[in-house]
């Protein structure tokens, strides 16, 4: 039987092309060319803070870095003293306020004695913080130092030695730290004297 072919109306076309889009769209159940956004883990609504790690200081910090500037405190003391220069910059680097004007002093009057201090050849000298007590302001320490000093005088003209003893002392120091995190030695009082090396050098640690 012959048929005739009608042409398909607007209306038609359009529905034809809709159904083809709709079909088209739709993901295919089990596809291995689907691509989803993974589900979030967090519940609705909620928020991740970021908590930057806190420091907290303790006093085996303090500690070190007490220990740290008495390593440095000594060699430029020596150095300070001889031959004796009452400006060398580098004492303010370790020493401040009261510690630093009477070892301003100290180097003045053996300038004038023509005296310098100066370590021996076979020196037995040795130091290390002894005892501490952590002050209720972060920025301030106080310690006992344990010094066996033979530390020689010498006469700067005949480079004789004036005074080549040993002694153990123990000495109270008092410690600061500036605004840039700096420790200095504030103060230092002489608190025992022995003559050769006992006392607290029988304890220190080695």
């Amino acid at each position: 039987m012959h048929t005739t072919s009608r042409p398909l109306s607007q209306t038609t076309v359009l529905l034809v092309a809709s159904a083809l889009t709709v079909l088209l769209a739709a993901p295919s159940c089990g596809s291995s060319d689907q691509i989803t956004d993974p589900p979030s883990n967090d519940p609705a609504g909620s928020s991740v803070e970021a908590t930057a790690p806190t420091t907290v200081e303790t006093r085996s910090d303090v500690k070190g870095e007490v220990r740290l500037l008495l390593d440095r405190f000594w060699p430029i003391w020596l150095a300070a003293n001889n031959p004796p220069d009452p400006k060398d910059p580098h004492l303010t680097e370790v020493l401040s306020g009261d510690a630093l004007a009477v070892s301003i002093s100290k180097i003045q009057e053996r300038a004038a004695a023509g005296q310098a201090l100066s370590l021996p050849a076979s020196a037995n000298f040795e130091h290390q913080l002894f005892t501490s007590t952590m002050s209720p302001d972060p920025n301030r320490f106080t310690g006992v130092e344990c010094v066996v000093d033979d530390i020689q005088v010498i006469d700067r003209t005949s480079g004789a030695v004036v005074d080549g003893s040993t002694a153990t002392y123990e000495i109270l120091r008092d410690f600061v730290r500036d605004d840039l995190g700096r420790w200095t030695i504030s103060r230092s009082r002489q608190q025992s004297r022995l003559e050769g090396v006992g006392g607290c050098a029988l304890q220190l640690q080695h």
